[in-house]
């Protein structure tokens, strides 16, 4: 279940296109675009924003960025957080 989002998530992230609960019998995925997609279990019942960008979608749970959907290959993957050690 998607709905549009006015004044963005509690995390203060504006402009996003839906917001959405996994529900807990979907085992943490979501309907958005006309399909179902793997968000993560740790996060049913929780709000996120969706963002659509071309033929991508960026996941967000309040300000962090956490999936990225690729509706060309009709994939959900996680996103690299971590910066390398020589980064100042």
């Amino acid at each position: 279940m998607t709905s549009e989002l006015r004044g963005g998530l509690p995390g203060g992230l504006p402009g996003l296109a839906k917001s959405a609960r996994p529900e807990a019998p979907g085992q943490g995925k979501v309907d958005a675009w006309g399909q179902r997609w793997l968000i993560g279990q740790a996060l049913r019942g929780e709000r996120i924003g969706l963002q659509r960008f071309g033929n991508r979608a960026h996941v967000y749970y309040c300000a962090t960025l956490i999936r990225e959907l690729d509706f060309v290959n009709q994939r959900s993957l996680l996103v690299n957080r971590w910066l390398p050690d020589n980064v100042p």
